[in-house]
């Protein structure tokens, strides 16, 4: 929530564009992450990217 309201400062005609760039590239590292090291905590960040990608990226 704290980095939507920067992004939307610094790109005001694209709110949210940068934090949706940010998290497909997090979620990248975080699959690769997940497949080694499966674990309680990244099915929480999984489920919290998804909702967080969703509503920017439509």
């Amino acid at each position: 929530a704290a980095s939507s309201v920067v992004d939307e400062s610094l790109s005001p005609s694209h709110p949210g564009t940068m934090t949706v760039s940010i998290n497909k590239l997090g979620y990248e590292d975080f699959l690769a992450h997940r497949s080694t090291q499966p674990s309680a905590s990244t099915v929480m960040i999984d489920s919290a990217m998804s909702v967080d990608i969703v509503p920017h990226d439509t």
